[in-house]
């Protein structure tokens, strides 16, 4: 009898290590690769889109070519990369509500991978009025995922996942931005509504203050919109319509709703950085307000110039440090645009200024980046708390502090002199 007693407290012990390791590698996986200048782009991306109160339905995309290691031996890594969705149903994890792994080589045929992509749909039976974590993992030739990405969904009546955008083609548009021109359909969970109401605003959003202001820019709540309009639906479903102009759309069932899902449509080469003005008001992080003020009286071509490229600094180096600057915007605008432009949001302008992080950990509302070993400068943390605004609700704040002064100072010094 004893030594069933003990046998029994050993095996509760090594459950409790087990699920205690497992919640540690769930909040404790670094993917900061995913932030690499050079990586591929966004390979692996999910929706979440509630049906009913009790249905909703979960979008992978994955895009096979984008995936860095491809590069390198493609058809070992077609064979061994494996992908892996689960659901829960508490912020510890412990909570498994469904979970399935993939080969990518039973998805995807060998020569489609030049051109074509995986599209997964999985549906979930998830209640309304609750909290739910879902992850997706990329398992590269190991067990350990090699990328790794974890969101928190709250079905709720109002929730902006009760409304999908699609194409002319009733494809799934994959990002929370469009092209100017971009054809698209507004798709609500409500196939009695007759119409939706969107919210206009003109894209005047500032960029980021520095990570030592007293307090971060959050955009003021009392913005009233530029715009309201009615689009009509028919079973849930609008006809094909185009956005007027530049900035951010909020899509809400009702005019009074305090929640909406938001796209936001930008000039037609975004993300890319295809004028000088746009380069030279991203020197805005670079430069001193008075500074910046003076700067923007000139022609943006001599303003580039004269930044970039003076005495003292060879010219090679000059086109490195421009390149490595408005590569890393574009990169930024790739990752972290919301509605306004990823550059202008926080991770962007830490982005931006320090460079990838070394770490990119989730910690259930928060995104910690990390420098470390191998960073100009050590023992940095930024921590970016999730919040909610009038126009996005997965919009990223970054806890300021004073103590990011020197090493803000340090780093922009590096920048404009080295």
């Amino acid at each position: 009898m004893k030594r069933l007693v003990r046998f029994t407290a050993f095996l509760m012990v090594l459950w409790s290590l087990n699920s205690c390791s497992y919640q540690y590698q769930l909040t404790r996986q670094n993917v900061a690769p995913e932030y690499m200048e050079k990586f591929g782009g966004n390979f692996m991306q999910k929706q979440l889109y509630h049906l009913n109160d009790s249905t909703s339905e979960l979008y992978i995309r994955v895009v096979p070519r984008m995936i860095p290691e491809m590069s390198d031996n493609q058809l070992e890594t077609y064979s061994l990369t494996t992908f892996r969705y689960s659901v829960f149903g508490s912020k510890d994890r412990r909570d498994l509500i469904k979970s399935e792994t993939f080969k990518l080589a039973d998805l995807l045929s060998f020569d489609k991978l030049p051109t074509d992509e995986v599209l997964l749909t999985i549906p979930l039976n998830l209640r309304t009025n609750r909290s739910y974590w879902i992850e997706l993992e990329m398992l590269v030739k190991q067990t350990t995922p090699k990328y790794s990405e974890i969101a928190v969904y709250h079905k709720t009546a109002d929730s902006p996942n009760n409304f999908k955008i699609v194409d002319e083609n009733n494809g799934l548009l994959w990002s929370d931005w469009i092209s100017q021109g971009k054809k698209i359909k507004l798709v609500h969970n409500n196939t009695n509504a007759t119409n939706c109401f969107v919210k206009y605003y003109k894209p005047e959003f500032s960029p980021a203050k520095a990570p030592y202001a007293e307090s971060g820019y959050l955009e003021n709540p009392e913005i009233k919109p530029f715009d309201i309009f009615q689009v009509a639906l028919q079973n849930g479903e609008s006809f094909v319509i185009q956005l007027p102009g530049q900035g951010a759309y909020v899509i809400q069932p009702t005019q009074d709703a305090e929640t909406g899902k938001t796209v936001t449509q930008f000039y037609t080469d975004f993300p890319q950085i295809s004028s000088d003005a746009q380069k030279v008001f991203a020197l805005r992080y670079l430069t001193p307000q008075k500074e910046f003020a003076l700067m923007l009286q000139d022609t943006a071509a001599n303003t580039l110039k004269e930044f970039w490229f003076f005495e003292g600094r060879k010219k090679e180096r000059s086109q490195e440090m421009m390149s490595t600057y408005y590569s890393r915007m574009q990169r930024a605008n790739t990752l972290f645009t919301t509605y306004k432009e990823g550059w202008k949001t926080d991770r962007g302008m830490i982005f931006m200024v320090y460079g990838p992080p070394d770490g990119v950990y989730y910690q259930e509302n928060q995104e910690v980046w990390e420098y470390g070993n191998n960073a100009d400068y050590n023992d940095l943390k930024f921590v970016f708390t999730k919040n909610s605004n009038q126009f996005y609700s997965n919009e990223y704040y970054l806890e300021r502090s004073c103590e990011f002064k020197n090493s803000w100072h340090k780093v922009v010094e590096n920048w404009r002199n080295q």
